[in-house]
């Protein structure tokens, strides 16, 4: 992997292919092996780059250790570094980093593809979802003070994806999990304030945006889909049957279609802007999309 540092922060990724420049931002508690698959199925057309967030795969500093650093300074460094505008796709925490480069790069930026973007601030801090996961942050947090990660690990999976999720989790995915728990919270409170105060910048945003989220998504991640289609001009968004807030994961072949069929389509529409391309798994207009692949 290449080593970029960028204002005292380092940020290793993966580059594979060669086009036009895609960015693959992947969720808390991950690294750029999420998109492994993804990166093989359009680095035929694309260069991609797969970063690892800081804390998370190889990005560690300079002692060798997990710690959480500015991964939107490193990101903007990153794509300055380019010298070519980049297509973004995030999930999650990778997600909301896109949204933020949205608006404060815009124009090195040239679409973007979210898949569960978790900007809290879009919520009132009085709504009751706002306070339920405020609590549930809270608790988690408590919890890994106390070294009671395995509980946390446990109840954190829970929460976002299901008792399910997490009893299906291998032994060394659970225990992994216990040791990116702390950055993962880390980013979680760093969203908590995402999306206050921007809904006339999205308003004026003149990008094209595909959301995507699962059908059994959490009522929190349901509901911020809801305020992020109603703030972004040219969103388009799409639901993915029978998946939660791990889809990339839990139906990767089903996202790896979205996310292909979103990169063909902008560059389509890009290149021939008269057309308006119905590739499948995304829509020309505001009305949801099932995704069934």
């Amino acid at each position: 992997m290449k080593m970029f540092s960028h204002a005292n922060e380092r940020l290793a990724y993966e580059e594979t292919g060669a086009g036009p420049a895609v960015l693959l931002l992947h969720c808390s508690s991950s690294n750029h092996h999420q998109w492994r698959r993804l990166g093989e199925l359009i680095g035929k057309s694309f260069r991609v780059l797969a970063p690892d967030l800081s804390g998370h795969g190889v990005s560690l500093n300079e002692a060798g250790e997990r710690q959480k650093c500015n991964d939107l300074t490193a990101l903007r460094g990153l794509i300055e570094h380019l010298k070519s505008p980049v297509i973004i796709v995030g999930h999650g925490y990778g997600a909301s980093l896109a949204l933020e480069l949205a608006l404060l790069q815009s124009a090195r930026c040239r679409a973007f593809c979210l898949i569960e973007a978790l900007p809290f601030g879009l919520l009132n801090a009085d709504a009751p979802l706002y306070q339920q996961q405020a609590e549930v942050l809270d608790k988690l947090q408590q919890k890994v003070h106390k070294g009671q990660l395995a509980s946390a690990a446990r109840r954190y999976m829970s929460f976002w994806a299901g008792l399910g999720h997490w009893l299906g989790l291998p032994r060394q995915d659970k225990l992994l999990l216990e040791q990116y728990l702390p950055l993962a919270l880390q980013e979680w409170q760093y969203q908590q304030s995402l999306g206050r105060g921007i809904r006339a910048d999205l308003a004026a945003l003149n990008k094209a945006v595909t959301l995507v989220h699962g059908s059994k998504s959490t009522a929190l991640s349901r509901q911020l889909q809801r305020e992020l289609i109603a703030c972004l001009p040219q969103a388009n968004q799409i639901i993915v049957r029978d998946a939660g807030h791990m889809s990339p994961t839990s139906h990767s072949e089903q996202i790896n279609a979205i996310v292909y069929n979103f990169l063909q389509g902008f560059l389509l529409k890009e290149t021939s802007p008269g057309l308006n391309p119905q590739e499948p798994g995304a829509a020309s207009e505001k009305r949801p999309v099932f995704s069934s692949f």
